[in-house]
């Protein structure tokens, strides 16, 4: 599946992440693509099955790791 950088960054930021934030915007492409970048997107904290689920439903807020 395709996201929206700027998406992921936004769920970072309001995480509290914005170092993360910053690193997304820094290494990852304006589209991405959730199985070529699967492993830059777990780096980052995320769980990206469950950011799958959340853009299914509209919402991010859930998509980030602990």
């Amino acid at each position: 599946m395709k996201v929206d950088r700027s998406r992921i960054e936004e769920a970072l930021r309001g995480a509290d992440r914005d170092d993360a934030a910053r690193e997304a915007r820094r290494s990852l492409p304006e589209q991405v693509d959730t199985d070529e970048h699967h492993e830059q997107l777990r780096a980052l904290g995320l769980d990206v099955d469950h950011l799958l689920d959340q853009l299914g439903r509209g919402g991010l807020g859930k998509m980030i790791g602990g």
